[in-house]
């Protein structure tokens, strides 16, 4: 298992993995690096305070992993503790490009989120 960090440091070693993925494969995108993100979280379920962290830190420094990674964990997860940050944050946020970028992560927590059917786990027609 490891220790707090160690686990952290491997969560963030696969964000890191995805956005290379997404960075080299912008026109064949696959989502084999996102769903490896996702098993590692269903592998530990006692970090999720942790994760849920990771997540959010990720959708505020792209250098962390693609924000794409996020919108499509929080989809798989619908995590409220996530969604409430991102809610509590647009509230109080002045900048518009901010907030634009606030309402384009909520939208993952919704039943019809537009980019569904980007990704092969989600998409109707790819299945």
């Amino acid at each position: 298992m490891g220790t707090d960090e160690e686990r952290r440091d491997r969560f963030f070693d696969l964000a890191l993995k995805a956005k290379r993925a997404d960075d080299e494969l912008r026109a064949e995108f696959s989502d084999a690096e996102y769903e490896q993100v996702l098993d590692y979280v269903a592998e530990h379920p006692g970090d999720r305070p942790r994760l849920a962290e990771a997540f959010i830190a990720i959708a505020y420094d792209p250098s962390l992993g693609p924000i794409d990674l996020v919108e499509y964990c929080m989809y798989a997860l619908q995590w409220p503790e996530v969604r409430g940050h991102f809610i509590d944050r647009l509230e109080g946020e002045r900048s518009e490009r901010v907030r634009f970028a606030l309402r384009r992560l909520l939208q993952a927590f919704e039943p019809d989120w537009p980019h569904a059917e980007l990704y092969r786990r989600f998409s109707k027609c790819r299945q």
